[in-house]
């Protein structure tokens, strides 16, 4: 028989990693770039996510973030359909995967097409955090926890055998064979300092470079590396690999044996991270007003458009405690018996895998250090002040792969719409999520209190479900030019 080839890869394998996202990440799946925060000219600290060189050119000089939460989750592996109210039941405990009218009586299905497939799962809370900015220079401390999971370069069977559990017989008989596929995710907390200087500031223009760096504390991590995965499932029982070429690592808070959950200690790794940004700013006036040595007087400058690039999230963890890399170098094995292997803990089953494919528990062993790089990404800003409280935004963020374990950043394009003062602000970001997927948003400040989305339709089940995302913002600030005192004379600078 002439075997028609497709891609997919080895079920055994991703199970280890969809077993990892489903038990260590589904409460994380907490929005993305939050286009109407970042952009506002209210956003102080907040700017850093996007721009370190962004924190001079915000109408406040000081600006304390109580908390910021930001939540995203989104695929294009599985769906629930559009008559559930999925968000409402998720949020009440009453949502159940096994109860409904699809297959196997699931109340979500598969995208049965051949393109390629990802996911991602975001969380961060951005807790207390501060900058203050005196003429030229800004200076902001920020703390995070964050918890970033990435599928990439899916083929598109994998989610099909996952659902049919190898039991749909389309499958049987077809060698796939498999190209780069990616899985990682990572939980970590930071603590960053960034600084931002106006380079340049003669008449109406100013050049501010800006740059961010950040002590991360590794909590979790995980990836599976697939460089080649060729196979045959010759029926549900069977499997005939014919290679695997792929890396395993992990450092999670589980016991090796029982895989009980396990947090001491909590930080099993540690890095360096950074940011890095400059910002061309075109001001509406040429009069610099510089006379003033108090910070709170100094004005703010109003701008005609600001014209942004930053390379973000560049830097790796690696993890020492409680972690291993396993190798499978193109190695194989006729596997029978496949439908009876049992997921019992990492270790114990990488080491069965092990012998499966080396003969011996232990060689596919090779350190127990493994390295995940950050959620790097390059992206564009611009931001142009039509007139009085109206603006137009663009944001273009793609993701750079700098580690070979890299997280998987969705790239983004984004044209951001904005009416905004200081008692209220309101944006309607449409965008275009990995340049595929048209999404709308909504985002509405009242003084420091800001919350939004960037995917409004999947709170009102007009389409099928395939992820949620939701941020909110809470702050103390103050503007430029306004000094808080008792006293008239200080309440005003003598450039007004």
């Amino acid at each position: 028989m002439k075997l028609k080839c497709h891609k997919i890869s080895l079920k055994v394998i991703i199970r280890l990693f969809v077993t990892y996202v489903l038990l260590f990440c589904s409460s994380h799946i907490r929005s993305q770039e939050m286009f109407g925060l970042t952009l506002s000219d209210y956003n102080g600290i907040s700017s850093t996510l996007l721009n370190p060189a962004l924190m001079t050119g915000s109408r406040v000089y000081f600006d304390v973030n109580l908390v910021t939460e930001n939540t995203f989750f989104e695929n294009n592996l599985y769906y629930a359909p559009v008559i559930r109210n999925v968000v409402s039941n998720f949020a009440n405990g009453e949502y159940n995967l096994y109860d409904g009218s699809f297959k196997y009586g699931r109340a979500y299905n598969y995208f049965d097409n051949e393109a390629n497939k990802s996911f991602a799962a975001i969380v961060r809370v951005m807790g207390p955090s501060v900058m203050i900015q005196a003429g030229k220079h800004a200076i902001g401390l920020t703390t995070s926890v964050r918890s970033f999971q990435s599928g990439n370069k899916i083929p598109y069977e994998i989610p099909i055998i996952m659902y049919e559990e190898i039991r749909d017989d389309r499958y049987h008989l077809i060698e796939f064979d498999d190209h780069n596929i990616n899985f990682t995710g990572m939980a970590w907390s930071e603590i960053g300092l960034n600084y931002a200087y106006d380079i340049y500031d003669r008449y109406d223009n100013k050049l501010t470079i800006g740059i961010g760096i950040k002590a991360l504390f590794g909590m979790e991590g995980a990836y599976l590396s697939a460089r080649n995965i060729d196979y045959i499932i010759v029926d549900h029982k069977t499997v005939n690999v014919i290679n695997i070429d792929a890396d395993i690592g992990y450092s999670l808070p589980i016991d090796s044996q029982t895989n009980d959950l396990r947090f001491d200690p909590l930080i099993k790794g540690y890095g360096i991270g950074g940011d890095f940004g400059l910002v061309f700013t075109k001001k509406r006036s040429t009069v610099n007003f510089n006379g003033e040595k108090r910070i709170c007087a100094k004005p703010y400058h109003d701008y005609i458009f600001k014209l942004g690039i930053s390379l973000l999230d560049f830097g790796k963890v690696t993890f020492t405690n409680s972690s291993e890399l396993h190798s499978f170098s193109n190695v194989n094995h006729y596997w029978e018996q496949f439908d009876t292997i049992q997921f019992i803990s990492f270790n114990r089953s990488m080491r069965s895998y092990s012998e499966v494919f080396y003969g011996n528990a232990d060689s596919s062993l090779i350190s127990n250090n493994i390295n995940i790089g950050l959620p790097t990404a390059i992206s564009l800003q611009f931001d142009y002040h039509l007139k009085n409280s109206i603006y137009l935004g663009f944001i273009w963020v793609h993701p750079l792969k700098t580690y070979q374990n890299t997280i998987w950043r969705p790239a983004q394009l984004a044209v951001i719409p904005r009416i905004e003062n200081r008692y209220f602000g309101l944006s309607l970001p449409v965008s275009l999520y990995n340049y595929t997927q048209p999404r709308i948003g909504f985002t509405v400040r009242i003084l420091s209190f800001s919350v939004g989305t960037d995917n409004l339709v999947s709170w009102f089940g007009l389409t099928n479900f395939t992820g949620v995302d939701i941020y909110f913002s809470f702050k103390i600030n103050l503007l430029k030019g306004n000094c808080l005192s008792t006293k008239k004379d200080a309440c005003y600078n003598r450039n007004f």
